[in-house]
């Protein structure tokens, strides 16, 4: 208990993970854009 009143670190991890998760899906979808593209070309 003593440690979350000092340190509210969890907080910024969760929001980190978040965007570390939105970062991946983005990447993940550009990716594909990409590939699907790559093929259309064909």
């Amino acid at each position: 208990m003593s440690l979350s009143r000092r340190r509210p670190i969890p907080r910024y991890r969760r929001h980190d993970a978040a965007l570390i998760q939105a970062l991946v899906i983005a990447t993940l979808l550009i990716g594909s854009a990409n590939v699907l593209a790559g093929l259309a070309r064909w």
